[in-house]
């Protein structure tokens, strides 16, 4: 049996402009977009915006440029009083604007649907309403019948509405969702298993390129550990997630052993955070060095031949069309 090649892409708010910058070196060194060398993209979060785009048929080129360009607007945090007044923003209400948020994405994504993609997606977030996980798919089974009508800019926004940074996403017939990042952050065991029991590929034959946000050792300091919410901050999201991605990879490893390769940069103690835009050129620079100190690995591994075509199980028609009034948000706290 040929490898069944899967991307997994982390969470981590502006830090996903590593993760942009890692692919678009990757390509350039490659030649080609890596799309077409993966047989299942799975993306949480600023991941999950990132393999939508990737999806969609953008190169990672023109995503970084969407996070170099955006980022700043999105997450704006200059001068000393101006993140002080986020921080103390933050403790009654999110502290970025889930509006432009979505203002930037319509940019690129339009009224484009989930069906359209030319790979298959795999999208985490967390459904309020039900008070349960929830994953968005394109229509890679026959049992996926509803997913692939929805916009993507709902699922983007869905997926990477992060407590304390962002509202909740709601739509206008009640559904409610959170980032995905809250139960996995590193989505390499949803690409995983989807692999496994909805594709119904053997364990053997799948190969897993997990690339990270960054790796930022996380210390939890003595003052912390008997603190409150003021100690902690938003660095109790931080910490959550550091923890839920490193059971991830334990996990997967256990599993698929050197079939499962991890890609990622081991940054000192606070260098990056999640929301802190003035480091996006560090970045970025990061990133393609983290590109080409890996890119012989990758390419042995991944890109070493193209896989099969998807061909989805339904496809998108006239009837399927989202009415224009759906394209209509509402958002907690605006």
């Amino acid at each position: 049996m040929p490898k069944f090649k899967v991307l997994c892409l982390d969470g981590g708010g502006i830090k996903g402009t590593f993760t942009a910058a890692v692919l678009t070196g990757l390509e350039e060194m490659l030649g080609s977009p890596i799309v077409p060398y993966f047989d299942l993209i799975v993306g949480t979060s600023t991941g999950g915006i990132i393999a939508l785009a990737l999806g969609l048929g953008l190169r990672a080129e023109e995503i970084l440029h969407f996070y170099e360009k955006h980022g700043p607007t999105i997450f704006p945090s200059t001068g000393v009083h101006r993140r002080a007044g986020l921080f103390l923003k933050g403790l009654v209400r999110p502290k970025h604007s889930s509006e432009v948020l979505r203002e930037r994405l319509v940019e690129v994504f339009r009224d484009r649907r989930l069906g359209e993609a030319v790979t298959r997606l795999a999208i985490p977030c967390f459904d309020c309403n039900a008070g349960r996980i929830q994953m968005f798919k394109t229509a890679h089974h026959e049992r996926f019948v509803h997913d692939y009508k929805v916009a993507v800019v709902d699922v983007a926004l869905a997926t990477s509405a992060a407590p304390t940074y962002f509202s909740a996403f709601n739509t206008v017939d009640g559904q409610s969702f959170l980032d995905g990042g809250v139960w996995a952050n590193c989505p390499v065991m949803v690409g995983l298993l989807e692999a496994m029991y909805v594709l119904d590929i053997s364990s053997p034959d799948i190969h897993v390129l997990s690339v990270g946000t960054t790796d930022d050792p996380f210390d939890v300091s003595k003052i912390k550990r008997i603190g409150g919410l003021l100690t902690w901050g938003t660095t109790a999201v931080s910490l959550l997630m550091r923890a839920q991605t490193d059971a991830a990879i334990s996990q997967a490893q256990l599993v698929l052993g050197d079939r499962l390769l991890r890609v990622d940069s081991v940054t000192r103690p606070g260098r990056f955070t999640l929301d802190d835009s003035r480091r996006i050129s560090d970045l970025v620079g990061l990133g393609k060095f983290t590109a080409k100190d890996r890119f012989e690995v990758v390419a042995e591994r991944f890109l070493g031949s193209t896989v099969t075509p998807f061909q989805p199980n339904h496809i998108l028609s006239p009837a399927n069309q989202v009415p224009e009034a759906l394209r209509n948000y509402k958002f907690m706290g605006h």
